[in-house]
């Protein structure tokens, strides 16, 4: 336990010099069974002198310096918190996001410094429950402890000595924060419920069920609550201590409580925001304390106002509004409370006129076959949504029975039993909202139809916002079992799918689905996950008689079936159904399924933070052997599911027709919403018709709301477009959402637009160039059209790319020299549309060893990719082709290899340049990227940003791994040879996780040093790598690889340029032009200087006739009254 502390209370800290620092150090009074003081008037706080951490107060501690550190939000790059009572809080300093000090490691470290300490004194004694208004910004600043110093006994037994409380939202808004999870209640702003001490599951890394906050306290006194970390960066903004018996505290809460021995007044029940209906009245109610008898003058500020007015004769502790109007929504109400000397202010109450009915949405049948749920516009009193008179059913069915939901916005209807897709209308009236509005129109019909069985997959339900991370947490949260957040169908029983990581934090989850037996015999079914989860079997399909045959009761990587990893759970026999010790299968841990019977089969599952994932795996009868770690899970043709094969798609805006030139390109889009059981999320699916034709074919790849052709053909002249919708997953039997579009036809006409070179690239062997559109392929590949200068051979010409993507021409040569500038000029190539490039256009390039643009889409002839790296068509530079290794997924890795470039000849010096893409990623992104050469490279499969073999290797790492406490080690640029880190950069994670390409530049020279540029910083210049025993290596392969983990991103690369043995040379840079539009003229400048400006007023090809304008830079141009112009800037 650490011992040594620095400790000061507010009430000396004049002594000390701390004169910013608000003082109120004082004992604050209970009256009527609460107590209420704000984080900033502790008693006394105390500092870690091992490492600095302390309790900071904002924003007064920001210029304090008497603080440890000096530090401010703006050290940590974090947010100023919104909504804190009178603008300070204090915060836990220094806050490491991502790697800070996590107090987890035994028991004794509760209460130990740094900590806060406020003094309260109760008259009341009574069961108390403490409420912070408190949290944090991400996994690692989140949780915090809290005791009551005097009632601390150190016993196992009796009341807990702390509580554990988890933060509950990762914004910097305290009116956002929330109780963690049932039963703590609805408290807004404000969490009342931790883990306590006595939850073995909570010895003290986490896992502990948060249960109420409560201590109970017998005899009157003064006490002290005391607050210390778990974990740096938790911001505390005030606390209630009141009875368990009293309401919640509301958002922002009462005033703070007064100081022993001072007259005082204060609030201690805040008016409430109050809705009405037109031409009814309003009743807003403040409670308050005081020394005296105190008096009232209620105010009010008009919609949108912050000016608060006196009404007049509004004196007492409740005011009630004249009847209201639709013009008086948004009107706020609050009111001053006196006495002498003392006055106080409550919050504004807001006054919600509600004019409109309640309308009804939709309904839908259930898997039980005996409910249906209608769902309304709004909430609904609960009066009339569960009279069953307001109800009525076709079909032959009755309503016995109907409750409202949480929120009030659904009624679940009990009726007789339903037949499988059979059409039914539930009629609904008299429904009113909370208000008294009457449902429109009255009465209203929804039609439904009875669920339907689908074979070939396994029903996955997700909820959100699942902060209490056990299986209780779930199943006890209001929005369970039928309202998920969203659903999806999987292929495997398991969730993320394919053996995933990464699905969010703080959720839970159920997948499900009616098994069919392929054998007779016993069964050994098996669960994994991270965190915990539960499954279920039951004896036959029926839902109701499942029961519990296996358990995680910690956490698992993903497909970890017999736990051959020591690292993950220890508890290996509740995760099977042959050894759980908790089974409530009928026959014990032997479970007996019959050939062809179904049983119903769910698992549930919570996650916390970092990875997650949870799935099901069997051995079947006779098998003999256990489903190895890495297995996959049960595959879903064995299950079969009941679902709602209704909704509707609603589109808002239809494809529009349009009219291009040929080979320019067109797009084609829906606006559309939709709502169903599986949620709101529209698949697409585009369609043509040729011009003429009424018949529809659907377009392979076509899946989003937008349809774009990249060049449109002669062809397409009249052809019709139109894209099918649906909300249901595919290949379900039956689909009642599904809506089409209106066609919209594509009209084209002449192309009279000459193709421009975009880019050139080359090697000694090839050049590459990129035009803006198709070519006519007998020009473009009539090598004659091609001249390169310095005595290089063109031999040939072959258009590489597809025939309706924009041309990339690949032209063999012979005659270049490694690390050379070399022009190409062309003349005479054409379009599909006869129109020719401007003459003599010439483009530059340089020829390397290696050139890879990717632009093709096509793994590049000798280099080879591994793991998850691919070459994809799109998602470059400009939308081009682009090497992506990993995507934004966890537990990814992918590397991609060239081979030796120089014939085994020893490298003494290479310059590798290339695009580099990281982001799209969590919240905390992972892990990084690594290049490497080296003669023992290896793992193309499982590259990290760690790197590969003992030759050169610069790691990109984006992704802290330092135990707490100590140093960062990322996110950092560092430099290995032979396997060991000798030079590393810190630098912050927006410096390398940007959501933007930039340029990287990694220089092996002559002497043997090392530079290495990203994004125009050079962070190593002439780095020796002699010193570490480096040497020229030959045969050695160059090696770009990536990773994530439980955190993940996107790495990507594109332009990857590679020159070995030699110099690169410095290319031209092509003239940039900028416009500036001054009266009647323009002012044309250009960047580099030199050149002159010219002009045409038409593009024609072959024929264009370019017109000198200035060769003084900036240059004036007189814009005419009509036309075109066209500038361009010729630089030899």
């Amino acid at each position: 336990m650490r011992t040594s502390s620095i400790r000061f209370s507010l009430a000396c800290t004049l002594s000390l010099g701390l004169s910013v620092v608000c003082t109120k150090a004082a004992t604050y009074l209970e009256i009527g069974g609460q107590v209420v003081v704000e984080a900033e008037h502790f008693d006394s706080r105390t500092v870690d002198t091992t490492d600095n951490h302390h309790w900071h107060v904002v924003p007064d501690d920001n210029t304090n310096p008497m603080d440890p550190l000096m530090d401010t939000p703006a050290t940590y790059n974090e947010l100023i918190w919104t909504n804190a009572r009178g603008g300070k809080y204090v915060q836990s300093y220094p806050d490491q996001a991502g790697g800070g000090q996590n107090k987890n490691t035994d028991v004794s470290v509760v209460g130990t410094d740094a900590v806060l300490n406020y003094k309260v004194q109760i008259a009341t004694t009574g069961q108390y429950r403490l409420y912070l208004r408190f949290s944090g910004y991400d996994g690692s600043s989140d949780s915090m402890y809290a005791q009551i110093v005097e009632l601390i006994d150190g016993l196992a037994t009796g009341q807990p000595d702390w509580y554990r409380y988890v933060g509950s939202v990762a914004t910097a808004d305290f009116s956002q924060i929330r109780d963690t999870a049932p039963p703590g209640g609805t408290a807004i702003g404000w969490n009342g419920t931790g883990a306590p001490e006595g939850d073995t599951a909570n010895q003290i890394g986490g896992g502990g069920g948060e249960v109420l906050a409560v201590w109970t306290i017998s005899t009157p006194g003064t006490y002290t609550i005391r607050i210390s970390q778990r974990e740096d960066g938790s911001a505390l903004d005030a606390f209630v201590l009141q009875l368990a018996s009293l309401p919640e505290p509301d958002d922002p809460g009462p005033d703070e409580s007064p100081i022993v021995g001072s007259p005082y007044v204060r609030i201690t029940q805040q008016p409430k925001d109050s809705m009405v209906a037109n031409n009814q009245t309003a009743t807003f109610t403040v409670v308050a304390s005081s020394t005296g008898t105190p008096t009232y003058q209620w105010q009010k500020a008009s919609p949108g106002s912050t000016n608060y007015t006196d009404i007049l004769g509004a004196t007492s502790a409740s005011y009630t509004t004249p009847a209201a109007t639709a013009g008086d929504d948004g009107t706020r109400f609050r009111v001053t409370a006196s006495i002498t000397g003392q006055s106080t202010t409550s919050r504004g109450a807001r006054l919600t006129v509600d004019v409109t009915p309640p309308s009804v949405v939709r309904a839908s049948g259930s898997s039980t076959f005996n409910k249906v749920t209608v769902f309304f516009s709004e909430p609904v009193d609960p009066a009339s949504g569960t009279n069953t008179a307001n109800y009525s059913l076709n079909g032959g069915l009755t309503v016995s029975g109907a409750t409202i939901s949480s929120g009030g916005t659904r009624v679940i209807l009990t009726t007789s039993t339903q037949t499988t897709n059979a059409a039914y209308s539930v009629t609904v009236t008299n429904v009113t909202d909370l208000v008294g509005n009457v449902l429109s129109p009255n009465p209203s019909t929804a039609n439904f139809t009875g669920w339907v069985l689908a074979s070939g997959g396994v029903l996955h339900k997700f909820w959100d916002n699942i902060t209490q991370n056990n299986i209780a947490g779930l199943t006890n949260n209001l929005r369970f079992p039928d309202n998920p957040t969203f659903m999806t169908l999987e292929p495997l029983f398991e969730y993320p799918p394919n053996g995933g990581g990464e699905a969010g934090d703080n959720y839970g989850n159920q997948l499900s689905g009616v098994l069919t037996a392929p054998l007779t015999g016993n069964y050994v079914f098996f669960t994994c996950s991270d965190d915990p989860s539960s499954l279920y079997l039951s004896t036959d399909e029926n839902p109701a008689n499942k029961k519990l045959i296996a358990t995680e009761t910690a956490w698992s990587n993903a497909r970890q079936w017999i736990d051959t990893d020591p690292a993950s759970t220890s508890d290996v026999p509740s995760k099977r159904s042959d050894q759980y010790p908790g089974t409530q299968w009928p026959t014990g841990n032997t479970i007996t399924l019959t050939k062809g019977n179904r049983y119903y089969i769910e698992v549930l599952h919570t996650e916390g933070g970092g990875g997650d994932n949870v799935g099901v795996n069997w051995m079947l009868p006779g098998a003999g052997v256990e489903p190895p770690d890495g297995d996959p899970p049960i595959s879903g043709t064995n299950v079969s599911f009941y679902y709602d094969p209704d909704g509707k798609v609603t589109i808002t805006q239809q494809p529009q027709s349009a009219n291009v030139p040929a080979n320019s390109p067109v797009t084609f889009s829906v606006v559309a919403t939709g709502l169903s059981s599986f949620g709101t999320n529209i698949n697409y699916q585009w369609q043509r018709a040729p011009s003429g034709s009424s018949t529809f074919t659907d377009i392979a790849g076509a899946n989003q709301a937008q349809y774009a052709i990249p060049f449109v053909l002669s062809a397409d002249n009249g052809a019709q477009f139109r894209v099918a919708m649906t909300l249901l997953p595919a290949g379900v039997p039956v689909d009642n959402t599904r809506t089409t579009s209106a066609a919209a036809t594509l009209t084209v006409t002449t192309d009279t637009t000459p193709p421009v070179v975009t880019e050139a690239s080359g090697i000694i062997q090839t050049v590459r160039i990129n035009f803006s559109e198709p070519l006519d392929q007998v020009s473009a590949t009539a090598s004659a059209n091609y001249k390169i200068d310095q005595g290089v051979t063109v031999n040939s010409a072959t258009v590489v790319a597809p025939a309706n993507a924009a041309a990339i021409v690949q032209l063999a040569i012979s005659g270049a020299t490694a690390g050379k500038s070399y022009t190409v000029t062309i003349n005479d190539v054409k379009d599909r549309a006869n129109n020719a490039i401007a003459p003599n256009t010439t483009l530059s390039f340089i020829a390397y060893n290696a050139y890879y643009d990717f632009n093709d889409g096509q793994v590049p002839t000798g280099t080879a990719v591994g793991g998850s790296a691919a070459v994809l068509p799109t998602g470059g530079i400009n939308s081009s082709g682009v090497l992506r290794l990993t995507e934004a997924v966890g537990s990814l890795q992918g590397g991609f290899s060239i081979p030796d470039l120089v014939n085994g000849a020893a490298v003494t010096n290479f310059t590798v340049t290339f695009k580099l893409f990281i982001g799209q990623g969590s919240g905390n992104p992972a892990d990084g990227f690594s290049f490497n050469f080296a003669t023992d490279v290896a793992g193309i499969d499982n590259t990290s940003e760690e790197g590969s073999g003992t030759g050169i290797t610069v790691a990109f790492d984006t992704y802290n791994n330092a135990a707490a406490g100590d140093p960062a080690e990322a996110p950092a640029i560092g430099v290995k040879f032979g396997g060991i880190e000798f030079a590393t950069t810190n630098l912050t994670k927006a410096t390398l996780v940007n959501d933007q390409w930039v340029d990287v530049l990694i220089r092996l020279n002559g002497d043997g040093t090392l530079d290495v540029v990203h994004n125009g910083t050079p962070y190593y210049n002439k780095l020796d790598l002699t010193a570490q025993g480096y040497a020229p290596m030959a045969g050695a392969t160059f090696l770009l690889g990536a990773r994530t983990g439980g955190e993940f991103e996107t790495h990507k690369v594109d332009n990857l340029a590679i020159l070995e043995n030699a110099v690169a040379a410095v290319l031209p840079t092509k003239p940039t032009i900028t416009v500036v539009k001054s009266g009647g003229n323009l002012s044309v400048s250009w960047a580099p200087a030199g050149g002159r400006l010219q002009s045409t007023p038409a593009l024609q090809g072959t024929s264009t006739v370019w017109t000198d304008v200035s060769s003084v830079n900036p240059a004036n141009v007189a814009i005419g009254s009509s036309g075109n112009l066209f500038l361009r800037v010729i630089n030899p």
